[in-house]
């Protein structure tokens, strides 16, 4: 294995830079099909784990991550909640 030489930079031109509004291109990408997409993977996946994990993952994208666990002792499922809260804005 190749050792860098003391003192100087492995990297001496310094980190690539973005494409000028590359950033900006993936973020709507990602708002106009990556969102629904997720959505979709929420609502109508046949495996409940990736139901679970789209609806994690929009949820801890749209209220943060919570800062501590949260206990929940009650008898409803999550996609009982989920069914509910749809009936809900029916």
């Amino acid at each position: 294995m190749a050792r860098f030489e003391k003192g100087k930079s492995g990297n001496p031109g310094g980190k690539a830079k973005d494409l000028p509004g590359f950033t900006i291109l993936c973020r709507e990408w990602a708002i106009k099909y990556g969102l629904k997409f997720l959505q979709n993977l929420a609502a109508n996946s046949n495996d409940e784990k990736i139901r679970l994990a789209a609806t994690e993952y929009l949820v801890n994208r749209g209220f943060g991550k919570p800062s501590e666990k949260i206990e929940h002792s009650g008898g409803m499922t999550l996609e009982q909640i989920i069914a509910e809260t749809k009936n809900e804005e029916k």
